[in-house]
């Protein structure tokens, strides 16, 4: 941790995807911090870099992707000059990760037990015989119970809501400074869901860890985080409180995404949608990305806007927000 508290802090972050027909860029040039034991969450469409942002802090970016500019400064280290061992002493250990698929990151033909005390005894943060013991009380913890003979399951033997239990066992147990969870709940039934995020909360709370929250569903974020960064087309385009957010949202993005997320029919009785498709990420607009979705858009659009200031500490790239 920083001496300001700050835990993570994204400075230029620029993510891409070299292909034969140009480069895909993912993530455009963001910046944003996390605090000690703050919960922040990034909402976007699919597509919009979210997760890309995600795996490149945690330092798992599939390739060809790759880091091309910024620095990612996590407790005063920047994760971007580490190299892949330095990497992975820390991951795991001080920031860790929820995944989406949970039983993509799960070994089929080892016992959840062992996979989960492994992140110690890897890292020599216990013996095995410590490792175990503790493993199967976060089992207890977590409601996979009973702990010791939970422990001797195999993924395939498990629910859904079981093996994303088994997952948040994995990246909590060595006690992480942050933890990202991209898109938890997404492959889980809506019952299953909330018991998912109720935990995940509860847990996060008691080891007072930092939460980075991945998704795109509002209703999710509004649960769970104390402020929300709204992406789109690879940048910022609103940020601050969620209450304030939800409530009084500036960018015309974010207000289509709450239209869409409200499951109220319009006065055609349709579900309301966001118009038109986002940019071609590889050939990106050089004005407004929203621009062509966008009912209010103006001459001004041509030129990109940057985060201008708003109510209440937050920010919006939207030049309705410029000084008049």
């Amino acid at each position: 941790m920083s001496a300001d508290g700050t835990v993570l802090a994204v400075e230029g972050l620029r993510v891409e995807y070299p292909s034969g027909d140009g480069s895909l860029v993912a993530v455009d040039g963001i910046d944003f911090e996390v605090a000690a034991g703050e919960r922040v969450g990034i909402v976007g469409e699919s597509g919009s870099g979210k997760s890309s942002a995600a795996f490149a802090i945690a330092g798992l970016l599939s390739p060809p992707g790759r880091i091309s500019a910024g620095h990612i400064r996590f407790e005063d280290v920047d994760l971007v000059t580490l190299d892949e061992a330095e990497r992975e002493r820390m991951r795991g250990v001080r920031l860790s990760m929820v995944y989406q698929d949970p039983f993509t990151f799960l070994n089929p033909v080892l016992r959840v037990g062992d996979q989960v005390a492994e992140v110690l005894t890897a890292h020599g943060r216990a013996s095995a015989r410590e490792a175990r013991a503790r493993t199967e009380e976060l089992f207890e913890q977590l409601g996979l119970t009973p702990g010791r003979q939970f422990a001797r399951k195999y993924p395939h033997q498990l629910s859904g809501g079981q093996r994303q239990r088994v997952v948040i066992a994995m990246a909590v147990i060595a006690r992480p400074g942050l933890l990202i969870a991209d898109e938890p709940t997404t492959a889980l039934d809506v019952t299953v869901q909330a018991q998912i995020l109720t935990l995940l909360s509860r847990t996060v709370r008691r080891l007072g860890s930092s939460l980075l929250l991945i998704s795109h569903d509002l209703s999710v974020i509004r649960l769970m985080c104390e402020r929300v960064y709204v992406m789109y087309a690879g940048l910022f385009v609103e940020s601050g409180r969620t209450e304030r957010i939800f409530r009084a949202p500036r960018h015309p993005y974010t207000q289509a995404l709450l239209r869409a997320s409200s499951r109220v029919l319009d006065e055609q009785r349709r579900f309301p949608t966001i118009p038109g498709v986002p940019p071609d990420r590889r050939y990106p607009p050089t004005g407004c990305r929203f621009a062509e979705r966008c009912a209010y858009r103006f001459e001004r659009c041509a030129e990109a806007p940057p985060l201008l200031s708003v109510a209440e500490g937050g920010r919006a790239a939207c030049w309705l927000e410029a000084p008049r």
